[in-house]
């Protein structure tokens, strides 16, 4: 996960999967300055590999091929 734009990333406890699969649920703990941010999230395979930060290279309208880092932007108090 990152907060900072993606210059650095931090590790995730991951739980486990109901089935192989299904999505994952992660959890973290990032302390945010008041105001608005952008969380990425990406994950790394066993051979260290991760998402790539922009995932439009291998785009398929339909979505199945969709492997960038996820954003959500967040507004902390």
């Amino acid at each position: 996960m990152s907060a900072d734009g993606g210059r650095h990333w931090q590790a995730a406890t991951v739980e486990k999967a109901s089935d192989p699969y299904a999505w994952q649920r992660w959890k973290t703990v990032v302390h945010l300055h008041s105001g608005d941010h952008v969380l990425m999230a990406r994950a790394t395979d066993a051979k260290g590999r991760t998402q790539p930060l922009d995932g439009t290279e291998l785009w398929d309208p339909k979505g199945y091929e969709w492997h960038g880092v996820d954003r959500v932007k967040v507004r902390a108090a």
